[in-house]
Parts: structure tokens; C-alpha cells; sequence
């Protein structure tokens, strides 16, 4: 074998494992899985809590207890382009506090989004 093709051959091995794993690691996430997780309470709750609360918020009975219902709640309020989606849910989020939108779920003051976030969270990975 050359040397020019083994080099080439190297690098297109080396391109074939890196870019699938980078992708896997920072590519964008499913809007579903965004729409899910609420990001802020992710960062200082495990998944066990945010299911937790989520489990509270489907409990109040409140009609915002099946997945299509919350996941239609919480998209039909931000775009469809899902490397925003991340932003306009924290901006959501931001103004259910400004507005007083808000709800008390296992001793925290959360806003309805997050909330939402919370309960669909719990119907999906259960």
C-alpha cells in the first residue's frame, strides 16, 4: 500500500467514528426531548425528582394530563426550529414568572412551563 493511500484511507476511518460521535455528543436534540426536559431544573434535579414533580403536576387534574395535550400546550407556544427551541422555552419560561403564571409542586415555585416540562417528562420516560 502508498503511502498517500494509506494516509487518506486513515483519515476517512478516522472522519467515519469522529463525526457520528460528535453529533451524538453536541448535535442538536429531538424537539421531543427538548420539549420534555426542562433545561434550568435538569442542571440541579435528577430525573427521578423532575418525574417527582411532573407525576404532582399530572395529579392536580387540571385537564393537562396526557402527552398530546402537554406537548401540544408547550409547542404551539414557541416555533418549530428546534436549534431555537431551547432559547424561546427559557424565554417561556422567564415570562410565566414576569406574568405570574407559576405553581407549587413538591415544595418548589415553578412556572407553568416547567411544569408542563415536568409532567410530560414523567409520561415519557417513565
Amino acid at each position: 500500500m502508498e503511502r498517500r493511500n494509506f494516509i487518506l484511507l486513515a483519515a476517512g476511518g478516522m472522519a467515519a467514528l469522529a463525526i457520528p460521535t460528535w453529533f451524538y455528543t453536541f448535535g442538536p436534540m429531538s424537539k421531543d426531548n427538548l420539549l420534555s426536559t426542562p433545561d434550568l431544573l435538569s442542571t440541579i434535579w435528577d430525573n427521578h425528582t423532575i418525574a417527582k414533580a411532573g407525576s404532582e403536576f399530572l395529579q392536580k387534574d387540571i385537564g393537562e394530563n396526557t402527552e398530546a395535550a402537554l406537548t401540544d400546550l408547550i409547542s404551539k407556544q414557541v416555533s418549530s426550529n428546534p436549534f431555537m427551541l431551547k432559547e424561546e422555552l427559557n424565554q417561556l419560561i422567564a415570562e410565566d414568572f414576569k406574568n405570574d403564571r407559576i405553581v407549587m409542586l413538591d415544595g418548589w415555585l415553578l412556572s407553568v412551563t416547567e411544569a408542563r416540562q415536568c409532567a410530560l417528562f414523567s409520561l415519557t420516560h417513565a
